[in-house]
């Protein structure tokens, strides 16, 4: 949706009338939910042009805009609502995940009032949306420069271009350096059993072999065997720029090709076309999200099916789902549900990531991709993607990690009235057996990580389970 649309009238006690100015739908309707719940009268604009109009005709008492967005992207709004007669005393809140990098400059050259990091919580959004509202802003009197985009960075001029090459460069050489040594070390350490110091010495001569030559020299080495060569459009860290909205971009560009993300002990390849999702994998870990899990979930076949069919080489090279067919254990749309889950559930996974590294990888479009076809909208995703990273960060305060093992507590079981749980949360519950860690449920159950330690979590607030306490004393619920 790219242009204004208004919300339904608010009733007498609304808190105030808020434009929101995003041009993703979802992030559009997440807000709108959380500011209409809070007694605010909410109007939204899919991009700077159309929400400039709309400022112009309500005359909101603030301003949400975004950062990245077609037609007037959020510094060009900006500056036009500064120059409004009618609009320089709005204030203006910045919503981007560049917020903690470039908030201060905008605020510092009087373009906004306050910056809010995505993805936000709901009580942060409507905190910063109160001080906004009430603070004094003395603006109307203020006169603004604006005809110059602000500096690059708070404390200094921008770099040159030769400058700011090598900059890019030195980030590249270090993050692939820190990914190899993180990849080759640990199984150095165990197969030569290495001590402490020893552990030391080898990781400095690790650096020392992969250095900026032995790098270069791996780049062409390395394309010859990549499923999926040739030269990436663009590359980045997940540190300085979300993979939510580097899909953002790429969704809004209409893109085909592949993003591969490596994060932590995984690699992604999320296949696209015009900016949809067609198909997803993701390589390493413990194999949950394999298709196989999926397959198994909808009574399709049984956990024995699947690890035979595994196990069994294929003269045709056909993958797992198309296999299945053949033989009559499930159909075509059994198969394009089953993949439409994996591949959310791997793009929420991945959203998950702090840290790691992303390529896209332009016009790569293999066959399996193709067949499959899925066309999800990244939007969907997303706002779906944001919700879980926000309670996942809440179940990661009690569920710290995979390898933690909790018991039941019979007492607090016998007092619970029938039918309190839900079937996946008795499934869950039966599977917590004092021995087996978090890890062993989820595979055991082949539930996806996210839904076992959101039930986990809940039986927990219930007081039906608990931390099992350590032989040695530590902690214990």
């Amino acid at each position: 949706m790219s242009g204004a649309q208004e919300a339904a009238p608010g009733g007498p006690e609304h808190r105030g009338t808020v434009l929101v100015v995003d041009d993703c739908t979802t992030i559009r309707t997440r807000v709108r939910e959380i500011l209409e719940a809070a007694n605010y009268r909410v109007h939204t604009a899919g991009d700077g042009v159309a929400g400039l109009d709309e400022a112009r005709r309500v005359r909101p008492d603030v301003i949400l805009v975004d950062f990245v967005m077609p037609r007037m992207n959020g510094y060009q709004f900006c500056q036009q609502v500064r120059k409004q007669e009618e609009l320089k005393s709005v204030p203006v809140v910045l919503m981007s995940v560049k917020a903690d990098r470039i908030g201060d400059q905008f605020v510092r050259h009087g373009l906004a009032d306050d910056a809010l990091s995505k993805p936000f919580q709901p009580a942060a959004l409507r905190a910063v949306l109160e001080h906004s509202m009430t603070k004094p802003s003395g603006r109307a009197e203020r006169e603004f420069v604006v005809e110059e985009p602000p500096p690059a960075t708070p404390s200094q001029a921008p770099a040159a271009p030769e400058e700011r090459q090598r900059q890019a460069l030195d980030e590249a050489l270090e993050r692939t350096r820190g990914l190899l040594l993180a990849r080759c070390l640990p199984p150095l350490v165990r197969r030569l059993s290495l001590g402490g110091g020893e552990q030391e010495e080898a990781r400095l001569a690790l650096l020392e072999g992969i250095g900026e030559s032995t790098l270069r020299e791996l780049v062409p080495a390395l394309a010859g065997i990549d499923p999926h060569a040739g030269l990436p459009s663009f590359s980045g860290a997940i540190e300085a720029l979300p993979i939510g909205e580097v899909f953002q971009m790429v969704a809004l560009q209409n893109l085909t090709g592949v993003m591969e993300i490596e994060g932590p002990g995984l690699t992604a390849r999320v296949f696209l076309s015009k900016g949809r999702i067609d198909l997803s994998r993701l390589d390493g870990g413990d194999g949950n999200f394999r298709l196989g899990k999926y397959i198994v979930q909808q009574d399709l076949a049984s956990p024995q099916e699947i690890d035979r069919l595994a196990e069994q080489p294929d003269g045709s090279g056909a993958p797992l789902g198309e296999r299945l067919i053949r033989l009559g254990l499930i159909g075509r749309d059994d198969l394009h549900q089953a993949l439409q889950r994996q591949a959310s559930d791997i793009f929420y996974e991945v959203l998950r990531w702090t840290q790691g590294v992303y390529r896209f990888r332009p016009k790569v479009q293999p066959a399996e991709a193709s067949t499959a076809a899925l066309a999800i909208p990244v939007g969907g995703l997303l706002m779906e993607g944001y919700r879980r990273v926000d309670e996942w960060r809440l179940i990661e305060r009690e569920i710290r990690s995979f390898d933690e093992v909790y018991q039941q507590d019979a007492a607090a079981i016998a007092d619970l009235d029938p039918g309190a749980l839900a079937t996946e949360e008795t499934l869950v519950l039966d599977h917590v057996t004092g021995s087996a860690p978090v890890s062993e449920i989820v595979r055991s159950l082949r539930l996806d990580s996210f839904e076992v330690c959101r039930i986990l979590f809940r039986l927990l607030s219930m007081k039906l389970i608990r931390r099992r306490k350590t032989t040695g004393g530590g902690e214990g619920e």
